[in-house]
């Protein structure tokens, strides 16, 4: 199952373009779409005419948050979760031979600042993982390909009650899956998947693009 977690903007609405890309290279597939809270949420009503499942949940908690519900609504083996600005260019079903894996990742706390770290302590301490302060990566976007079973085990150590309600805890989330994967004795697989490690962004025909020879990442500024 492909889930996809969605801000809508009528002004630029990517998460069609998203949709659409992912149907190119698996035409079979289950899409779930769930919605954080966004102002206009006519679109629901077009992908479902699409054939795509919708979640119209009022989701505030970023990408963990929609991650969590879809888990616990859509029991299924294996998932893709992206965010609705990734734009998949390839097909990923030899992603399902991996337990775990990322689109890309960064070392540690590389890039966060002192609020950061702040939010990340106290939301850790709802799990029963411990801080570590390196040797981990970075899970980007929070956006995990990966079979139930590893979902099960960070449910099971609490995972589910680490939600961001902003931004910052967005960017720190990224890290605490990381570190969670790192105690389950998955983080050390993320780097050697199909992508790569953090690249960068560049412009590319009128956008701003983090490209991966898998899928591209366009990057819409929301917060």
């Amino acid at each position: 199952m492909f889930a996809l977690t969605c801000r809508f903007d009528p002004a630029r609405p990517i998460v069609f373009e998203a949709v659409a890309s992912i149907r190119r290279h698996h035409p079979a597939a289950e899409i779930v779409v769930t919605d954080s809270d966004s102002p206009d949420r006519s679109y629901l009503r077009e992908l479902e005419r699409q054939g795509v499942i919708v979640e119209d949940i009022g989701n505030r908690c970023y990408e963990a948050g929609a991650m969590w519900h879809v888990y616990g609504e859509h029991r299924r083996d294996f998932y893709y979760f992206l965010q609705d600005s990734v734009i998949v260019k390839r097909n990923l079903d030899h992603l399902q031979r991996l337990d775990v894996s990322g689109m890309m990742y960064w070392h540690g706390w590389g890039g966060c600042e002192a609020r950061h770290l702040e939010w990340a302590r106290l939301a850790l301490a709802q799990s029963r993982y411990a801080w570590l302060e390196d040797g981990f990566h970075m899970v980007f976007g929070s956006m995990l390909f990966c079979r139930r079973a590893v979902l099960d085990r960070l449910y099971a150590a609490g995972m589910h009650r680490v939600l961001p309600a902003d931004k910052t805890g967005s960017e720190a989330m990224e890290r605490l899956l990381g570190i969670a994967l790192q105690h389950e004795g998955f983080g050390r697989r993320i780097p050697y998947t199909f992508l790569t490690r953090w690249k960068g962004c560049e412009e590319h025909e009128g956008r701003k693009l983090t490209r991966t020879p898998h899928m591209d990442k366009v990057w819409l500024g929301r917060q």
